[in-house]
């Protein structure tokens, strides 16, 4: 491809973070500008009727996201919609007018491996901007999440207090939310994720959620799907997807299973940060398999980590179950056309195992 053997040498011949933020630029252009949106998006690009699920009350057209993490402040999310991405989530975003993030360098590649190390720490203009972001822009035609994440200066016993706060300021603009606590890259943010801080959060959240939608004469309220670490020891694992069981209702949330790893095993160099990319895609689909069997179908499951392709995909949902999955860094190594390409290796992947719809991927095929 265009992109692979030309234009990413190129970009990777900078920083990764100033290469990450220049794309990002043109693609901001393009959100401004409804007729580059369409150019991007193609001509006659139907949804294909095979990728089309609802979940969690929302239509999807292809089960392919884009994570958290590419665009912090919803600056690109029509153009990034327009990609053909199934649904898009921007953030992570905290409180107020946000906060500066770690010192860089702070994004690094590891080019032979097609993965990407990350200790940016939340980095991000707030919910306000966010807001006022995506308050002059019109609704994607897909779903669109935002992930919600705890300031650096909050004490982990009010994080509680900026996620809600987040929330309220947000709870226009979104499709569902996301609720990071899984980040490495915020101190003890990973600590929400057990026993009794997870259970404070979640109920805490699900209440203000009500309170909001209620607010807003909603027949009920926009979704949240907790996002956890792939470096949680199974019984954690199964313990906090037991609280989501427990806390979240079925039919309407969802629980997101991974983010980066700063496990030695899978990860080559801890102190750059959390690790994404192939070299975790054995982790996720453990981890990913490990919370399905926990939430026995009760809430949807959204497989994260190492996937680089429609075939990866393919794999995570037939071994879990889950019917959506999020991809992030495979994005600067395949460029803009990865969503599209991705949903035709999925659609070879299914016409291999002769599965007819994404309904079935799980059916033991």
């Amino acid at each position: 491809m265009l992109y692979e053997k030309i234009l990413a040498p190129l970009l990777f011949r900078l920083d990764a973070e100033t290469a990450h933020n220049g794309a990002l630029g043109l693609l901001r252009r393009a959100n401004a500008r409804p007729w580059l949106q369409a150019l991007l998006a193609g001509r006659d690009r139907a949804p294909e009727p095979r990728l089309e699920q609802t979940l969690c009350g929302m239509r999807f057209r292809n089960p392919i996201g884009l994570a958290a993490g590419v665009d912090k402040n919803g600056v690109a999310a029509s153009a990034l919609a327009a990609l053909g991405f199934g649904f898009v989530t921007v953030g992570s975003v905290t409180p107020g007018r946000g906060q500066p993030g770690n010192p860089r360098p702070r994004l690094f590649r590891d080019v032979p491996n097609r993965a990407l190390w990350n200790r940016l720490g939340f980095n991000n203009r707030g919910a306000d901007t966010l807001a006022e972001v995506l308050q002059r822009q019109p609704k994607l035609p897909v779903p669109l999440g935002i992930s919600l994440g705890k300031a650096l200066q909050t004490p982990i016993d009010d994080a509680l207090e900026d996620y809600s706060r987040s929330l309220e300021r947000l709870y226009p603009y979104a499709d569902f939310f996301e609720i990071c606590i899984s980040s490495p890259n915020t101190l003890n943010l990973r600590e929400l994720q057990e026993g009794s801080r997870l259970e404070k959060l979640l109920t805490g959240l699900v209440s203000k959620a009500g309170d909001l939608a209620r607010s807003a004469g909603m027949a009920r309220r926009k979704p949240l799907w907790p996002k956890f670490a792939h470096d949680m020891p199974p019984i954690l694992r199964d313990i906090a997807m037991s609280k989501c069981r427990e806390l979240l209702d079925p039919g309407i949330d969802a629980v997101v299973m991974g983010n980066t790893t700063v496990d030695p095993e899978f990860n080559p160099d801890p102190e750059k940060g959390g690790y994404s990319g192939p070299p975790l895609f054995p982790k996720a689909r453990e981890q990913v398999r490990g919370a399905a069997a926990r939430l026995e179908g009760r809430l949807t499951l959204v497989g994260n980590g190492g996937i680089f392709d429609g075939g990866d995909a393919y794999t995570m949902m037939r071994e879990s179950g889950c019917p959506l999955v999020q991809v992030n860094s495979a994005f600067p190594y395949r460029g803009p056309t990865i969503a599209r390409r991705m949903t035709q290796e999925l659609l070879q992947a299914m016409d291999r195992h002769g599965v007819g719809h994404m309904s079935e991927i799980a059916d033991g095929h």
